[in-house]
């Protein structure tokens, strides 16, 4: 599941945009996406779930909901995201918006250290899938939040705390735990092709890949620019200039992937991290399926779907 082109402008976000994103996207290989909004003030998020409700109710497909990566984040990891609505969260404010997402809010990515274990327990209530990102967490937070709910990591090895001999930190409490999934970014820019590679051998089927994509902005919060192949906003790393099909070339040809292997990780893996395998990733009998036609090259021909 990519984070969408379009994910960091939908402050002024509206159904043409997300059409215009599902229609581009549709192009790229990607049949389902869950866009991301980053760390913003609340009526950014509400205007969010408006738009992907109204573009649902005027039959758009292709976009499963939202994933709200911050403001719960730790400001010592915020990446490129806006520092001045990073913030703890209050039970209130947490209540607040998931009764406004409802149904919409499929994942949210938060720093474990600034979470209480009721905020984690109350977003799980809502059914909502819990990532780890954005984070300073040591290794002993790290996993205790997996035991209280937390289910997955927000692109491994970026913007966590890294794993270290004496300290092994957020990274390393994702790499070791049994259970626990995580997203990886492969485009080279955000992780070295070893990188992803070791992890891979660690994590095997725990591990999947998204884009993390964005786009080109002039105006708003978040202005990104293109440089090469991946995208900086205040010359911070902000976003890549992934789609799905590229990222499944990548993992191929430069982490050593076999194709098969590679296929699960773009589809069936992220999938089951947020809980929706029961009917998309895998061909079966009674699942949402849809076929990309790929050439020699691993370069999409075709999009069959319904």
């Amino acid at each position: 599941m990519p984070r969408s082109p379009h994910c960091l402008r939908m402050e002024k976000g509206s159904i043409l945009r997300i059409y215009l994103s599902s229609r581009h996207l549709l192009i790229c290989s990607f049949m389902a996406r869950i866009p991301t909004v980053a760390t913003n003030q609340e009526d950014i998020y509400r205007r969010c779930i408006d738009a992907v409700r109204n573009y649902w109710l005027q039959q758009g497909k292709g976009v499963l909901g939202l994933h709200i990566e911050g403001p719960w984040i730790n400001p010592r990891k915020k990446g490129a995201h806006a520092e001045e609505y990073i913030h703890p969260p209050t039970i209130d404010e947490v209540y607040t918006l998931l009764e406004y997402g409802k149904d919409v809010i499929k994942m949210i990515t938060l720093a474990p250290e600034v979470c209480s274990n009721e905020v984690v327990r109350l977003i799980r209530s809502y059914g909502i899938v819990i990532s780890a990102g954005h984070s300073n967490a040591t290794y002993e937070e790290a996993t205790r939040s997996f035991e209280n709910g937390i289910t997955c990591g927000t692109h491994l090895y970026n913007a966590m705390s890294p794993l270290q001999h004496r300290e092994p930190g957020l990274a390393g409490a994702l790499l070791d735990h049994d259970k626990v999934m995580a997203s990886i970014i492969p485009d080279g820019y955000h992780v070295d092709w070893a990188a992803i590679r070791i992890a891979k051998k660690i994590m095997n089927s725990r591990l999947f890949a998204i884009t993390d994509s964005v786009t080109e902005t002039t105006e708003g919060l978040y202005q990104h620019h293109l440089e090469g192949e991946r995208y900086t906003a205040d010359g911070i790393l902000s976003g890549s200039a992934l789609n799905m099909a590229k990222g499944l070339r990548n993992l191929v040809n430069h982490v050593g992937i076999n194709l098969d292997e590679a296929l699960r990780m773009c589809s069936t893996y992220p999938a089951k991290a947020f809980e929706i395998g029961n009917n998309l990733g895998r061909i079966e009998q009674g699942f949402n399926v849809a076929f990309t036609v790929l050439n020699e090259g691993l370069e999409v021909v075709e999009v069959i779907s319904n």
